[in-house]
C-alpha cells in the first residue's frame, strides 16, 4: 500500500498501470501465488464511481458489491465503507485496501494544515449562519447591499434550480444557490438601510473608503498581535495519567464540541504564550467542565487558579460545583463573596497567600490588592461582559502574565469582535446535552389569566416557576398580588439587597422544592441551577437587553422536560422600536444553541463596539459586519505580506436539475442553511460530511440532490484548479482557465495530446472534456457528472 501510495503521488498515470499489472499477475499466475480477492473500499458512492471510471482505461475488471459475502471469487471489488486500516487476511486470500490509505492521507493532512494557517477571513459568517428571513438585508460580494425577497424555484434551459431573489435599488438579481457563499448577512429589516445600485460602482467606492480607515486599524491590531506573540506565560505541562483519572470521574459523556473545547484549552496551557481563549456555549452546555479540566491541569502542575464571577449567587454555585468535582483530590477550593464572614475571608486569603489553597472562587473583589496569590497560573472569568470598566482594566493587565479562560453564553459585540479579529482564540460549544429540549417562548401583553394558567400548569406536573419582577421597591406589593391570584401555590420572594443568610435560605428552599414559585429580581440572570424549574415569567420584558433576556431564559429548560418562557409587556403601552426588535429576535430563536444568533443580532442592534479606539461604525453600517471583517482580515494579511487566497467563484452551467426538493427539507430557512454550507465548502471531504448530515437527519435523497452534491464537489475542484467557468457544450464540457491557474500550459498541451479520446484543447485556450455517447443520451445520470469529476482529478495531476 505504501508503494502504491508513493507511485500515485509521484505519477498518477503509472499508478493505474501498475495496479492493473499487479492485479493481473495475482489473478493469472496461480503457480506462484494463491488467487486473491482484492476489495477496494471507498468512503462514499461518489468515490466508487470516480475511481472505477479512472480504472476503466487500464482494462481493470471489477465488480461493485454492497456486502462482503458477494466477493465470492478472486478479483477486484468496489465496496462502500472503510475499516480503520488496510489489511491482508491470508486465510481468506483477501486483500482489503482503503481508498483513503492510498489517495488521501497526505492531501488531507495538508488541507488541515492549510485550514489552521488560514487567517480569520470570513470567520464572522460562522456566527450568523445566514439565517435569512424574507425582507432581511444582505451584502453581495460584487454588487453590494440588497433585500432578500425569497427562495424561488425556476426552470432555465430545461433544468430546475433554486435561486435567491435579491432586490437592488434599480433591479433584481436571481442568485443560484450554488453561489450562496457570495452573500453575507447585512442587517435585519431596517428603514435606515440603503440598497445599492447595480448600474453604479457605489459598493466598490464604499469598500475603498472603508479600507483606508481599516488599514490604520489593521496596523494597530498587528501591534497587539505582536505583543501577544512576544508575551510569555507559565507553560503548564499536562500529566496525562493523572488527567485521565480525573476526567474519568465526570458523570456525563462529553459532547463532541465540549471534547474539542477541552482539547483546545489544554493545548493552549502547554503553549509558550499566555492563553486568552473565549469558550462560548449555551447555558447548561458544559462550559464549566471545560474550566474544571483546565483548573485541574494547572493545579496538578503546581499553579494556583482564580475563578471570578459577576454575582454572589453564581460564585456560590461555582464554589459548590468545583468543590464537588475536586473532592478526593489534594486541592483545596475556597470562596470569597458576601456569603462568607469576615473571619472566613481572612482565613481564606491567608490560605491563598501561603498556597495552602489552590483554587479561589469569588466576585470581582478577588482582583483587589488585599488578595495575594503565591503562584497564579490560570484565571477563569465567567460572563466577563457583566464586569465594570475598572475591573476589565485589571483583567487586561493579567492577560500578559497568566493564562485566561473566559466563559460566556452570549458574548457582547466587543468580545465577539475581538474573537473574530483573532485577538482571542475561540471555542464554540453548540452541541446540546442528550435529552435537552428547547424552551418554548411566548410574547404577550400583561394578563393575570395567562400568569395564572402558566403557573398552575407547571405546578400540576410537579414543576416550579421563576417569576421575575425587577423592582425591589415594589416586590412585596407584587408578592401580595400574586398571593391573591394564586392562593393555593407555595411562594416566596428574593432579591439582592436581602441579608445574605435570608437570601441563601430562600434560594435553598426553592432548590429543595419547598417553594413552588419564587418571585425574584434579575439576580437569577447568572447561576442558580434548578432543574425542576421549567416555567419562567418575566414582567416588563421590554426593559431588558437581548443577551440579558437570553441568559434569563436559560434558567429554565435545564432538564429533559419541556420548558416555557413568557415575556410580558405592558398592556396598551407601545414599547420602543429597539425593545420590540429585541423581543422579536428572542421569539424567533427558540431552538437549542441559539446563543451565537442572539450575539449576532446584538451586533446588528448595538453596533460592533469601538474596540481599539477606532471609530469604524459608519463603515460597518454601510458594508455590514461580515463584509467589514473580511476587509479587515484582508488588510491584516496584506500588512503581514501574506498572499491572499484566490477569490475565484466558478460559473457552472451543466443543464441538470440541482436543488434540494421541498418535500425533502420543507423548511425554507433550513434548505438555505444547507445550500450555504455546500456553497462555502472548501473541499470534497466537507461536501461529503454535509451529505452525511443530511442523510442522518432527513434520510435518503433523489436525483436532484445527488446532482447538487456532485456539482458542489466539482466546484471545489474548479477552485483548486483556477477554472473560472465550466459549461456544457455539444461535444462535451468546456473549461475556461484563470490566468492564475496552477495547471502549467506546456504540461496541459502534452497531456491532452496523450489523451485524445478524453480531452481536446481549443484555439481560444478552453479545454474540452469529451462526452461519451452514453452521456449524451441521458445527461441527468450521475455517471455523467462522475466522469467530469474523474476528468478534473486527472487535470489536477497536471499541476505544478
Amino acid at each position: 500500500i505504501e508503494s502504491l501510495g508513493h507511485i500515485f503521488k509521484e505519477r498518477p498515470d503509472q499508478f493505474f498501470k501498475e495496479f492493473s499489472e499487479k492485479l493481473k499477475a495475482e489473478q493469472l499466475n496461480t503457480d506462484l501465488d494463491q488467487k486473491k480477492k482484492i476489495i477496494f473500499a471507498c468512503r462514499s458512492q461518489n468515490k466508487i464511481e470516480k475511481y472505477s471510471l479512472l480504472f476503466a482505461p487500464y482494462q481493470v475488471q471489477f465488480k461493485k458489491i454492497d456486502h462482503i459475502s458477494k466477493a465470492d471469487e478472486p478479483g477486484l471489488y468496489f465496496f462502500l465503507g472503510e475499516t480503520t486500516k488496510s489489511f491482508e487476511d491470508k486465510s481468506l486470500s483477501l486483500i482489503w485496501i482503503n481508498e483513503s490509505d492510498i489517495f488521501n492521507p497526505d492531501d488531507k493532512r495538508k488541507r488541515q494544515k492549510n485550514s489552521e494557517k488560514r487567517t480569520h477571513i470570513g470567520y464572522s459568517k460562522n456566527f450568523s449562519h445566514l439565517q435569512l428571513k424574507e425582507n432581511a438585508y444582505v451584502a453581495h460580494r460584487d454588487h453590494g447591499v440588497a433585500q432578500y425577497l425569497g427562495l424561488k424555484s425556476m426552470t432555465i434551459q430545461g433544468s430546475i434550480n433554486d435561486y435567491l431573489e435579491l432586490q437592488f435599488k434599480d433591479g433584481k438579481v436571481f442568485l443560484p444557490v450554488t453561489k450562496l457563499n457570495l452573500i453575507s448577512k447585512h442587517s435585519e429589516e431596517s428603514a435606515g438601510t440603503n440598497l445599492d445600485v447595480l448600474s453604479k460602482k457605489t459598493w466598490e467606492t464604499n469598500k475603498k473608503k472603508a479600507k483606508k480607515g481599516i488599514q490604520k486599524l489593521a496596523a494597530e491590531l498587528l501591534k497587539l498581535y505582536a505583543q501577544r506573540e512576544m508575551a510569555r506565560g507559565p507553560s503548564i505541562p499536562i500529566d496525562q495519567s493523572a488527567y485521565q483519572n480525573f476526567a474519568a470521574k465526570f458523570p456525563f459523556d462529553e459532547t463532541a464540541d465540549q471534547a474539542k473545547a477541552i482539547e483546545e484549552v489544554l493545548g493552549d496551557l502547554e503553549g509558550p504564550k499566555p492563553m486568552d481563549r473565549l469558550v462560548c456555549g449555551d447555558v447548561g452546555y458544559g462550559k464549566t467542565e471545560v474550566a474544571i479540566r483546565a483548573a485541574f491541569s494547572a493545579m496538578n502542575a503546581g499553579y494556583q487558579v482564580a475563578l471570578i464571577a459577576p454575582t454572589t449567587l453564581l460564585v456560590a454555585q461555582h464554589f459548590k460545583n468545583f468543590k464537588n468535582r475536586f473532592a478526593g483530590t489534594p486541592f483545596e477550593v475556597v470562596s470569597f463573596s458576601r456569603l462568607n464572614s469576615t473571619v472566613e475571608i481572612k482565613e481564606n486569603a491567608e490560605k491563598i497567600k501561603t498556597k495552602k489553597a489552590q483554587l479561589a472562587v469569588g466576585t470581582h473583589k478577588l482582583l483587589s490588592s488585599q488578595f495575594e496569590f503565591s503562584k497564579l497560573g490560570l484565571l477563569i472569568i465567567d460572563e466577563e461582559q457583566r464586569f465594570g470598566v475598572a475591573h476589565k482594566e485589571k483583567l487586561k493587565k493579567l492577560r500578559h502574565e497568566v493564562h485566561v479562560l473566559t466563559l460566556t453564553a452570549t458574548p457582547i459585540p466587543r468580545t465577539l469582535n475581538l474573537a473574530m479579529s483573532g485577538l482571542k482564540e475561540l471555542s464554540i460549544i453548540s452541541t446540546p446535552p442528550k435529552s435537552r429540549l428547547s424552551v418554548k417562548t411566548y410574547l404577550s401583553p400583561h394578563d393575570n389569566e395567562i400568569i395564572r394558567e402558566a403557573v398552575l400548569n407547571e405546578c400540576k406536573r410537579g414543576g416550579q416557576v421563576f417569576f421575575l419582577h425587577n423592582r425591589i421597591a415594589s416586590i412585596q406589593e407584587r408578592f401580595a398580588e400574586l398571593k391573591e391570584i394564586l392562593p393555593q401555590i407555595r411562594m416566596d420572594y428574593a432579591h439582592g439587597q436581602m441579608h445574605e443568610k435570608s437570601l441563601e435560605e430562600k434560594m435553598l428552599n426553592f432548590y429543595q422544592g419547598k417553594t413552588q414559585l419564587l418571585l425574584v429580581t434579575s439576580i437569577i440572570e447568572s447561576g442558580l441551577d434548578v432543574p425542576n424549574a421549567n416555567t419562567l415569567i418575566v414582567e416588563r420584558a421590554d426593559t431588558f437587553g437581548l443577551a440579558q433576556l437570553y441568559q434569563i431564559r436559560g434558567r429554565v429548560g435545564r432538564s429533559s422536560r419541556k420548558a416555557y418562557a413568557y415575556f410580558l409587556t405592558p398592556k396598551g403601552k407601545i414599547s420602543t422600536k429597539a425593545a420590540q426588535e429585541r423581543l422579536r429576535v428572542l421569539e424567533s430563536y427558540q431552538e437549542l444553541g441559539s446563543g451565537f444568533h442572539i450575539a449576532s443580532h446584538d451586533l446588528d442592534l448595538r453596533g460592533a463596539g469601538n474596540f481599539l479606539g477606532a471609530e469604524q461604525s459608519g463603515h460597518i453600517n454601510k458594508l455590514g459586519f461580515d463584509t467589514y471583517m473580511d476587509l479587515l482580515q484582508q488588510s491584516i494579511a496584506e500588512l503581514k505580506g501574506e498572499e491572499l487566497e484566490s477569490q475565484i467563484d466558478p460559473d457552472i452551467q451543466l443543464g441538470v436539475d440541482i436543488h434540494i426538493p421541498e418535500d425533502y427539507i420543507p423548511e425554507v430557512s433550513l434548505r438555505i442553511n444547507f445550500y450555504r454550507k455546500l456553497a462555502s465548502a472548501t473541499d470534497e471531504d466537507e461536501v461529503e460530511s454535509i451529505e452525511e448530515e443530511m442523510v442522518d437527519r432527513f434520510g435518503r435523497y433523489g436525483q436532484e440532490l445527488k446532482n447538487l452534491l456532485s456539482v458542489m464537489r466539482i466546484k471545489c475542484q474548479l477552485r483548486r484548479l483556477g477554472i473560472r467557468e465550466l459549461k456544457s457544450a455539444k461535444i462535451g464540457t468546456s473549461l475556461l482557465f484563470d490566468s492564475k491557474t496552477p495547471v502549467k500550459p506546456q504540461l496541459l498541451v502534452a497531456k491532452v495530446s496523450a489523451y485524445p479520446q478524453h480531452f481536446m484543447l481549443k484555439p481560444d485556450g478552453k479545454l474540452i472534456i469529451k462526452t461519451f455517447e452514453s452521456d449524451q443520451e441521458d445527461k441527468e445520470k450521475q455517471q455523467w457528472l462522475s466522469r467530469i469529476e474523474a476528468a478534473l482529478t486527472q487535470v489536477e495531476s497536471w499541476c505544478a
